[in-house]
């Protein structure tokens, strides 16, 4: 099926994920080589086992990357029910919670005992960040 846009928004569409479009080309031409390689006709020999390993390994690394690009799209157009995004996002949210904690560590600095922070470090950084912000009176 062909959608019929206007050249401006063919241009848009290419602008947000030509380059995703271009990754799965990419992929494409990579499963094709490896059916030739492995499979076609003209293979004069079955798969060894080291092989068969090999392929495997190849085609889980296609199957991450196709997924990484569904995922990406999903994340781009707001498809919060994409299997892959929750956790993209759970993990994501821990990434910043890191990142505050430890700019938060940096600026309490001398400003607490070595022992509070000892404490503070081992904590978990949502726990860590309540007690950082009491510190650097930030409530």
């Amino acid at each position: 099926m062909f959608s019929k846009l206007t050249s401006a928004e063919r241009d848009l569409v290419e602008d947000s994920v030509g380059y995703m479009f271009d990754r799965f080309d990419r992929l494409h031409t990579l499963i094709g080589v490896l059916w030739e390689d492995n499979f076609a006709d003209n293979r004069k020999e079955p798969v060894s086992p080291y092989e068969a390993e090999i392929i495997g390994e190849q085609l889980l690394l296609i199957s991450d990357s196709i997924f990484n690009i569904i995922r990406e799209y999903a994340l781009m157009v707001g498809r919060k029910d994409f299997r892959g995004v929750g956790p993209y996002l759970d993990g994501a949210r821990q990434a910043m919670a890191t990142i505050e904690c430890d700019e938060m560590l940096e600026r309490v600095g001398d400003r607490a005992d070595k022992a509070i922070i000892e404490a503070i470090s081992n904590m978990s950084d949502k726990d860590a960040i309540r007690e950082l912000k009491a510190i650097l009176g930030e409530n």
